[in-house]
């Protein structure tokens, strides 16, 4: 009996020891520390990595496996509020932001990080949380809308799914950009605002400084006192003015391409890196500016489906100008709006030569030109381009 008793008190012994010894442990930490620790289910021996985000790089910070029973933890040393990625592989990440001092802790199922994780610690990490929370439905709404468009790809109908695909996605993509600026409109104050005005929709942006100039000035001046050395913030506030001038669009102050000018040739590669010309065989080409972070323009990609299934083979065609700088979100909209004209892309953006050619003044525009490329109808709607059409084609 008392070999029994003993053995317990030295029990309880061992385990204040180690309670003692654990919290003696945090307090040591230096000042300044921010600690990351948690639980991962069916996770023994994931490796996680922890990225740094800035504007032009993210720097790996540490890297840490998870033991066993799939617990891990990070010590890092901010120098002010940043902004952190952990990931296992490039589909399984979530965004935190630490300051100095912060203790986060995170449960979650190691192979889907993103839409079973929860956190406490960090009210900026929360608030990437919440917002997580609201994108995740709509991304899983495109993706099923994204699998129906390839199945049906090869049936006849396809055109006429298609437009009613197109119909759902526009739903869709109205919902999350409302959802966004409800989201953004109540968190103005939040560092994590600089990131998350990038969130897109299969790769479109829901919000702009274009679109949205309003708002993002509200963040501008909301983070400006407290986050002006910050250099997320910087960045945003750099993207703001950029924006900002190009909402002036204005490259031909007198207005569009005069009727009765002849184009030459246009010469822009398309997603290939194969140079498209602008020359061909149809008797009516509309030539069509856009960028793929305007909703304008993706509407007007979506009107000029049907007019093209209609009119090309009687002699109707359509090339299409990205003015986008950034060649990823081109392609992304090209991979969702699968147009069968041509598709080509001047990364000098605003600056395009081609556009103070045309004296492009707004995005989208559309410019009709004849068989001897001379500009017919400058700025034509797409209710003017069909009656015009039915009455020449």
């Amino acid at each position: 009996m008392f070999h029994i008793m003993l053995k317990e008190r030295l029990t309880q012994l061992l385990s204040i020891s180690l309670l003692i010894s654990l919290l003696a442990g945090c307090h040591s930490l230096p000042e300044g520390t921010a600690t990351i620790r948690g639980s991962l289910k069916d996770a023994a021996r994931l490796k996680l990595y922890l990225y740094q985000l800035l504007p032009e790089s993210s720097p790996l910070i540490d890297s840490a496996e998870t033991d066993r029973d799939g617990n891990f933890s990070f010590h890092i040393f901010p120098d002010q509020k940043s902004i952190y990625l952990l990931q296992s592989d490039s589909r399984n990440s979530i965004t935190l932001v630490l300051d100095k001092n912060d203790h986060v802790t995170i449960e979650a199922e190691g192979r889907q990080l993103p839409s079973t994780y929860s956190i406490s610690g960090s009210d900026e990490s929360k608030i990437f949380w919440e917002f997580n929370k609201h994108s995740l439905q709509g991304q899983q709404r495109l993706d099923s809308l994204s699998k129906i468009l390839n199945e049906s790809h090869s049936m006849k109908d396809f055109p006429s799914i298609r437009r009613k695909l197109d119909s759902t996605y526009q739903q869709v993509f109205e919902t999350s950009r409302k959802d966004v600026l409800s989201f953004l409109e109540a968190h103005t104050h939040s560092l994590a605002a600089v990131i998350l005005v990038n969130y897109t929709l299969g790769g479109t942006p829901l919000v702009t400084a274009n679109n949205d100039t309003k708002l993002f000035r509200t963040i501008d001046t909301a983070l400006s006192a407290k986050y002006n050395a910050n250099p997320n913030y910087q960045a945003f506030h750099t993207r703001l003015h950029k924006f900002s001038d190009a909402n002036q669009i204005s490259l031909n102050p007198v207005g569009g391409a005069s009727e009765g000018n002849t184009i030459t040739e246009i010469l822009l590669n398309d997603r290939n890196g194969k140079s498209r010309p602008l020359s061909g065989k149809e008797k009516y080409t509309l030539v069509y500016f856009w960028v793929s972070w305007k909703p304008e323009s993706r509407d007007l990609t979506t009107n000029l489906v049907g007019l093209y299934e209609s009119f090309h083979s009687k002699g109707f065609g359509i090339y299409s100008i990205s003015l986008d700088e950034d060649k990823t979100a081109w392609l992304s909209a090209l991979q969702r709006d699968r147009v069968n004209w041509p598709q080509v892309n001047d990364p000098a953006g605003l600056k395009s030569e081609y556009a103070k050619l045309f004296r492009v003044q707004k995005l989208p525009e559309l410019f009709l030109l004849n068989e001897k490329k001379q500009v017919i109808s400058s700025d034509i709607s797409v209710p003017g381009l069909k009656a015009f059409l039915l009455e020449k084609l």
